[in-house]
């Protein structure tokens, strides 16, 4: 991930992030609470994570060991569940990759001065016939209510 981009993600930290990047299932309280990401050297250096449970972001570095830069709250679709289509209120959970960034005349209110489009649906989400499009990283201009 180029340095602009990254910048732009930390400066989320100020912002409250509305949908998913890569949305993990993290262990239930009852288990181990690490996270275990095998090690590869042609993964991202730099990554974020949402808890849907938690209502929680973070952006990782790749380094040894796996290390959190930033976590903030967020807030996830309102219906519980991965998106499986167009309409469902639902956030996707998958692997997804930042296709280009729009700031300016979003809707402040709700969508924020910034965002980044995700590619929803992948090639996966599509064998799978998942619909939808439009999936955005965002802040928000109001405060935030988690789901």
């Amino acid at each position: 991930m180029n340095q602009t981009i990254q910048e732009h993600i930390v400066r989320l930290g100020h912002l409250i992030c509305a949908l998913a990047f890569l949305v993990l299932v993290m262990p239930s309280p009852a288990s181990s609470s690490q996270v275990v990401i095998p090690a590869n050297p042609y993964g991202p250096k730099t990554f974020l994570t949402v808890d849907k449970s938690r209502q929680a972001v973070s952006l990782w570095q790749r380094k040894s060991p796996l290390q959190t830069v930033w976590s903030s709250v967020c807030s996830t679709g309102s219906e519980v569940g991965d998106k499986q289509v167009e309409g469902d209120q639902r956030t996707p959970e998958g692997v997804y990759f930042l296709e280009r960034r729009m700031n300016g005349n979003l809707g402040l209110e709700l969508y924020g001065n910034l965002a980044y489009v995700l590619n929803y649906p992948n090639p996966v989400d599509r064998l799978r016939g998942k619909t939808g499009y439009g999936i955005w990283l965002h802040g928000r201009g109001k405060t935030l209510l988690p789901r």
